[in-house]
């Protein structure tokens, strides 16, 4: 694999759908690509979401007026993205897993387009003895920081960025 694509989706609470998107990569010339998609929530706003997720993504822009649209621009983006790639997420065994399993569901990928085998930044935490839930307190003991931008965890584009720091940090060196 030629490069990691860091990916981080953000959903109305923890099972529900899904309505903003971000990956990060780092070209081997060292130059950051990112993107990152949302859509409106249909239906009432999850409480916990209202509070620690929308006011870190403001500056997310609202790219597409469905929920149909945003999926498939993300199915879209990934089939071209994920050639020479590798996925990496940070806990995604409930909503980035849940991700591909409704791309596939829905036909907009095929069944073996989905990640396989993704990174799993929480394993990688925890085997180098850090904790596996917090990439953010990894990034703060080491000195590493993600580059200033409007919003932070729970921004899509700074979760993503974040974990792809960390797994630099981590294991890039190590390769």
């Amino acid at each position: 694999m030629s490069r990691v694509i860091s990916i981080d989706l953000e959903t109305n609470g923890l099972w529900g759908d899904s309505f903003a998107f971000g990956a990060v990569s780092r070209s081997k010339d060292g130059s950051i690509n990112r993107v990152s998609f949302r859509c409106p929530i249909d239906g009432e706003v999850n409480p916990w979401v209202a509070e620690n997720v929308l006011p870190e993504m403001e500056a997310i822009e609202v790219t597409h007026s469905d929920r149909e649209g945003f999926l498939k621009a993300i199915a879209e983006w990934y089939m071209i993205e994920k050639e020479d790639a590798q996925i990496l997420w940070h806990m995604g065994h409930v909503i980035e897993t849940n991700l591909f399993r409704e791309l596939v569901d829905r036909g907009l990928i095929g069944e073996w387009d989905a990640p396989y085998v993704p990174l799993e930044l929480s394993m990688i935490l925890q085997m180098n003895g850090f904790a596996p839930d917090s990439v953010d307190g990894y990034l703060k003991n080491n000195g590493l920081g993600v580059p200033a931008m409007d919003g932070g965890t729970h921004n899509p584009l700074y979760d993503s960025y974040a974990a792809l720091l960390a797994y630099e940090s981590l294991v890039a060196e190590k390769l």
